[in-house]
C-alpha cells in the first residue's frame, strides 16, 4: 500500500503531491496554461519512477521501466493520485 503522503505547497519547480509504494514513487505536477479562450487554467501531470540499487557502482538509481511485480504499486499510486486530483486540495 502507498505510504502516507500529503499535498505539498505549489511552487514552480516542485510537485504538488508525492507518494511512494514499494520501490515506485509518483509525483503530481501542476502547470498553468491558457486554454483556447485565453483563460488561465491549471492542468496536472503525473510522473512515476522505480528506485533500484545498482550493485555495479553501489548507487541508488531511478528507472521508468516497470516489471510485472511493480503493477500493484503503480495501480495503488494511480488511485491515490486520482483521489488527490478529485479532492478540493488539488483545485
Amino acid at each position: 500500500m502507498p505510504q502516507d503522503a500529503a499535498p505539498m505547497q505549489s511552487t514552480k519547480d516542485r510537485p504538488v503531491y508525492r507518494n511512494q509504494s514499494g520501490s515506485v514513487e509518483m509525483a503530481v505536477w501542476a502547470n498553468t496554461v491558457k486554454n483556447s479562450e485565453g483563460r488561465e487554467i491549471t492542468v496536472h501531470n503525473m510522473t512515476f519512477a522505480r528506485n533500484y540499487f545498482d550493485d555495479s557502482d553501489g548507487q541508488w538509481k531511478k528507472s521508468q521501466q516497470y516489471g510485472r511485480r511493480d503493477l500493484g504499486d503503480l495501480s495503488a499510486l494511480i488511485l491515490t493520485a486520482q483521489q488527490f486530483l478529485m479532492s478540493d486540495t488539488a483545485a
